[in-house]
């Protein structure tokens, strides 16, 4: 029998320099029933009426999950540091996603359940009495990642996000490059990240706080997860249900956004960040290229301050850079990994050079050819070539071994699965045959 929730909130006013509500019920109601419990940091003159623009986080990292940092009982992976936000005139809703931590339901990450509960957040976020009814979403990595789906369902009340590093396509950017399994990673992210947070679950690690509502049998705790390590392995193609039903339209995004991309995030995150930017449907959009670590530059104080004014131009009306003004800021801001700066030095990278502008100005072009004689690798193909055989052939493209081909990458292609599933239906199985035949021999 399913355990019973109850209310287990918990408030403090004078620990930190905020009033810290924990474990608030959230109520699903669009799609599902029952709760997502989240934490509200808000300042204290909120008691007096005074209301506050909105930042929402949610995910499954745990919102009680300590890491060093400026406020040690608040400070979560990946995550804003609340103390920073309130003092600048911002309330943090930092949510545990359904299924992890304290909130109750099935864990199932990155699925249209689990952004239907994040959706429902949001919208409980922007009618609250202590909020101005403009909300934001901000985070790194998985954070980021959820921003881009539930944007796409604009909520009442969403008015900008930044997915800091975070990628837009589930099939492409994390679980199957090219098709092929990337599992090394996902194994040990859910071992280490995920299920050892799931709500009811027994806790080995003493530092994750236990499911306070008591934990679950077993089976209750099976029952209530999808375990992404064996879906991706047992769905193989980009049109099967289970991918499909995880994917989206990112040019139904309508809010302003930011999207910032990390160059050292190539095997995750990167490819994300881009193709988010170019294919969102904001008529508001940025793209903003940092480098160096994964987690900390999104702290640095520059950084910080690069998000405020982002958020303060579309939650409060502040613009003081120009966001909101059309051609003020380039849409692009390009770092270019120039010289050497060292291993882990944020002062050094901060030297490195940067540019701005429409990044079809920012491109150079070299023209490359599949396989082409020594000595002619920038040359046009000849009628030998396998790229004009190809083209005489009426192809559109190749699949080509990695141990063959001269080249780092090509780009043959950009769609969009969710938007273009009736003209692919069965091509991705084939292609994934052909590249899964190849890449064997």
């Amino acid at each position: 029998m399913s355990q019973q929730t109850s209310s287990i909130t918990f408030r403090d006013d004078s620990s930190f320099p905020y009033i810290y509500e924990q474990n608030v019920d959230i109520p699903l109601r669009t799609y599902k029933t029952g709760v997502i419990r989240a934490n509200i940091h808000r300042p204290h003159d909120t008691e007096s009426g005074v209301k506050y623009p909105v930042i929402v986080t949610y995910g499954p990292y745990g919102k009680d999950i300590a890491k060093p940092g400026p406020q040690i009982r608040s400070f979560c992976l990946e995550t804003l540091d609340p103390a920073w936000w309130t003092r600048n005139g911002y309330i943090v809703v930092r949510a545990d996603e359904r299924g992890i931590g304290q909130s109750p339901g099935l864990l199932d990450t990155m699925s249209q359940g689990t952004s239907d509960a994040f959706f429902d957040v949001v919208e409980w976020a922007a009618v609250q009495k202590w909020s101005t009814g403009k909300v934001g979403l901000l985070g790194i990595s998985y954070y980021a990642g959820t921003q881009w789906r539930v944007a796409a369902r604009n909520p009442k009340g969403l008015a900008a996000i930044i997915p800091w590093e975070g990628m837009s396509d589930y099939y492409r950017d994390r679980c199957r490059h090219g098709g092929i399994l990337s599992n090394n990673f996902i194994d040990i992210w859910w071992r280490g990240q995920v299920v050892v947070n799931q709500y009811g679950r027994p806790r080995s690690n003493p530092k994750i706080p236990p499911t306070i509502e008591g934990t679950l049998p077993e089976e209750e705790l099976q029952r209530n997860l999808r375990d992404q390590r064996v879906d991706n392995v047992e769905h193989k193609y980009l049109d099967e249900e289970y991918y499909a039903s995880r994917d989206y339209c990112l040019e139904d995004i309508k809010v302003p956004l930011l999207s910032v991309a990390n160059w050292g995030g190539i095997l995750l995150h990167l490819r994300g960040n881009v193709e988010g930017y170019f294919h969102a449907g904001s008529e508001t959009k940025y793209l903003h290229f940092i480098t160096g670590r994964h987690d900390l530059p999104f702290y640095y104080r520059e950084n910080a301050a690069l998000q405020k004014s982002f958020l303060d131009a579309f939650l409060k009306g502040e613009d003081n850079r120009g966001w909101s003004t059309p051609g003020k800021i380039p849409p692009v801001s390009i770092l270019l990994r120039e010289g050497d700066v060292g291993f882990n030095d944020g002062c050094q990278r901060k030297r490195l050079p940067a540019k701005g502008g429409a990044i079809m100005a920012l491109a150079k072009y070299s023209l490359y050819t599949i396989l082409p004689p020594p000595g002619r690798g920038h040359d046009r193909p000849s009628k030998h070539s396998s790229s004009a055989l190809l083209a005489q052939k009426g192809g559109h493209g190749a699949c080509i071994s990695p141990r063959l081909s001269p080249i780092p990458q090509l780009c043959l292609h950009k769609c969009r699965a969710a938007c273009t599933r009736r003209s692919l239906q069965g091509h991705s199985r084939d292609l994934a045959d052909q590249c899964g035949r190849q890449s064997r021999e």
